[in-house]
């Protein structure tokens, strides 16, 4: 999965703080259907844990690019396979979609960032 974000004027963790918030709003729209808020799922589990495990201090200061000095599209990619299993796993393990830390602290290495042609790792914390 790829989730695309816009840098300027703010930095990489507003903007996917912000994205997180839409398909929050986008899950309890009222005319959402059980297949449309599956697919949110997929989306909004991973960046849950991405906003509340990265070190985005330290992120900024090894890659001031992230800062949204600058206009920039960065995309963050998600192994697509765990986000499957995460989402089937909470549901049948009843984990809370608010604490979804269990399933994804041992899967650090399914994020990556790409700002161009470059790829930066997440700074856990």
């Amino acid at each position: 999965m790829k989730i695309d974000l816009k840098l300027k004027p703010s930095c990489l963790e507003t903007v996917a703080k912000r994205a997180y918030e839409g398909l929050i709003k986008r899950y309890f729209h009222k005319n959402a259907t059980d297949e449309r808020r599956h697919k949110i799922e997929k989306e909004m589990v991973p960046l849950h844990h991405f906003l509340n495990h990265v070190d985005f201090a330290a992120l900024r200061s090894l890659h001031p690019e992230l800062s949204g000095m600058e206009a920039l599209s960065v995309v963050l990619h998600i192994q697509e396979n765990e986000i499957e299993d995460e989402v089937e796993n909470a549901r049948d393990a009843m984990v809370p979609w608010d604490d979804p830390e269990t399933y994804w602290r041992s899967r650090h290495h399914a994020f990556l960032i790409k700002v161009n042609d470059k790829t930066i790792f997440p700074i856990w914390k």
